[in-house]
C-alpha cells in the first residue's frame, strides 16, 4: 500500500511539474509573439513598432500587457 501510494503521490507531483512547465511555456510563446506584435501606419501603410517611438509615448507595450493577460487567463487556467 506504501508503494502504491508514494506511486500515486510520485504521479501527482509528476503531472504538476509538467502542467507548470506547460504553462510557463504557453507564457513564452505568448510574450514572443506580442514582441512582434505592430500596427499598420494609416498614412504610409509600413508597419509600425513600439521602438518608434519615445519612451512616453510607447503604448503598444500597454497594450500587449492588457493583451498577453487576457491570453494568458485565457489559455492557462488557474
Amino acid at each position: 500500500d506504501n508503494l502504491k501510494a508514494m506511486t500515486t503521490q510520485d504521479t501527482q507531483v509528476l503531472q504538476q511539474n509538467s502542467n507548470e512547465l506547460l504553462q510557463e511555456e504557453i507564457r513564452r510563446a505568448i510574450r514572443e509573439r506580442l514582441n512582434k506584435f505592430t500596427f499598420p501606419c494609416p498614412h504610409c501603410r509600413e508597419h509600425i513598432k513600439d521602438e518608434d517611438f519615445g519612451k512616453e509615448q510607447q503604448a503598444f507595450h500597454y497594450i500587449n500587457e492588457i493583451v498577453r493577460k487576457a491570453l494568458e487567463e485565457q489559455i492557462i487556467p488557474q
